[in-house]
């Protein structure tokens, strides 16, 4: 799972953050496990692999895979099953098969 969080500063060589967690708790974080207003954005289409929203109440983002698209919206069949027909593609972070593979795993190591 990846939550909403503010970066800090810049830990040692750059490539590890502090950050600050919704709930106060803070943490150092590999560049690589951080998504946000400068990461690169692809253009999305059906069968790509993404980090999007799944818990809007909570801000939880989670793996999943885009399994349709409208005009506004892509659907998206995340990795703990649920289907959410209405996921802003703004809020989406396209993800390399590798990554998604690995977060996928975690995932599944955490939570089944």
């Amino acid at each position: 799972m990846f939550h909403l969080a503010t970066v800090k500063k810049r830990i040692g060589n750059g490539r590890q953050y502090l950050i600050e967690w919704s709930d106060c708790v803070m943490g150092i974080v590999s560049a690589t496990y951080i998504f946000g207003a400068f990461t690169k954005h692809h253009h999305l289409t059906v069968g790509d692999r993404v980090l999007a929203i799944a818990d809007p109440v909570h801000l939880i983002y989670l793996p999943g895979l885009i399994t349709g698209m409208n005009q506004e919206y892509i659907k998206v069949k995340f990795v703990n099953g649920q289907i959410c027909n209405q996921v802003d593609p703004v809020q989406c972070f396209w993800l390399s098969q590798d990554y998604y593979d690995n977060a996928v795993s975690f995932y599944k190591t955490r939570n089944m």
